[in-house]
């Protein structure tokens, strides 16, 4: 199959040798492009559904995953995912894991995957994303990886933990502030003042974060999860310690629901992320749920596993209600 390899230029050049000799031995018809920009593998994805790619193997962090997504979603396109950024939340959900020989293994031992995607004034997102503290540690955590030569090796060595390092960062700056949001959903509409607002398509939010514990990427449905306003930083760190381990569904505090479409209206310019990224700003966001909207690449095992996990949440979700 004719396959288009998008290589994210920030990552190691050991890994980028790797990733070469492993499409080299093993993909007979491949090309393989370098990012020079902030969304370039979004047009690069565009280009090569346009010249009809049977798949599109995203080498990075699910900042390229979700470009890569963006590029092709309603295409008959295929999206292939090498996992080599902080979290890998997508890759994480299908079972892929981060060792050199996965970036063939997708293309020649898988099979199709048709998930949902998440609409949010024309941005696609596949895991999660949305309004408030999450947010904001984004952009923390973006800062991190984009500025100067400290930071990015803070970045490296802490890896993963990024998020929580962000996160710590933004309560310790003030920057947890609440936000006033109007929600419009269907035949109900109310005004609530919010630490965050998710709407999620998978349980995980970066990494380790059990945001929305139960949620599925193909049920037609995404997950909504509110958590009110908090004025003590005490309580926002108990909370979040909560929300970590997925025990926060049962706290008054916190909202959680499924839905198709809702609009959120907020009383100050605010920022909406999905997929590890900021994808846009205003005071408006019109969010829709896109049925079967991209074909992915996964592990034949995607099922079974999928399945065992999600009898351990229901059982996990049935103790904390208790």
């Amino acid at each position: 199959m004719k396959t288009k390899v998008i290589v994210n230029s920030r990552i190691s050049k050991s890994l980028v040798n790797n990733i070469k000799d492993n499409i080299k031995s093993n993909v007979s018809c491949y090309n393989i492009e370098y990012t020079e920009y902030p969304h370039h593998a979004r047009n690069i994805a565009r280009t090569a559904a346009r010249k009809g790619y049977d798949i599109v193997l995203a080498a990075g962090g699910d900042g390229t995953v979700n470009d890569v997504i963006n590029g092709i979603a309603g295409t008959d396109t295929a999206l292939s995912i090498f996992p080599a950024g902080t979290a890998n939340d997508l890759a994480s959900y299908y079972y892929i894991s981060k060792y050199f020989n996965s970036i063939t293994d997708p293309i020649n031992d898988y099979i199709h995957h048709f998930p949902d995607l998440i609409n949010v004034n024309g941005f696609y997102y596949s895991t999660c994303g949305g309004l408030g503290l999450p947010a904001k540690v984004v952009q923390t955590a973006n800062s991190f990886r984009k500025t100067n030569t400290l930071n990015r090796l803070l970045n490296y060595a802490i890896g993963h933990k990024l998020y929580t390092f962000s996160l710590i960062s933004s309560i310790i700056n003030k920057n947890s502030c609440n936000n006033k949001i109007f929600i419009c959903e269907n035949n109900r509409s109310f005004e609530i003042n919010a630490l965050s607002f998710t709407i999620n398509n998978q349980p995980f939010l970066g990494s380790d974060i059990l945001m929305s514990p139960g949620a599925l990427n193909d049920d037609g449905l995404f997950d909504v999860c509110l958590i009110e306003g908090q004025n003590s930083r005490i309580k926002v760190l108990d909370l979040l310690q909560k929300i970590k381990a997925g025990k926060h569904v049962s706290m008054p505090e916190v909202w959680s629901w499924k839905a198709e479409e809702i609009c959120l209206r907020t009383g100050c310019e605010s920022l909406y992320f999905g997929d590890g990224d900021i994808l846009c700003k205003g005071n408006e966001f019109n969010i829709k749920l896109i049925k079967n909207a991209l074909n992915v690449l996964v592990p034949n095992n995607f099922y079974v596993n999928r399945s065992k996990d999600y009898v351990k949440i229901l059982e996990f979700l049935n103790n904390v209600k208790q």
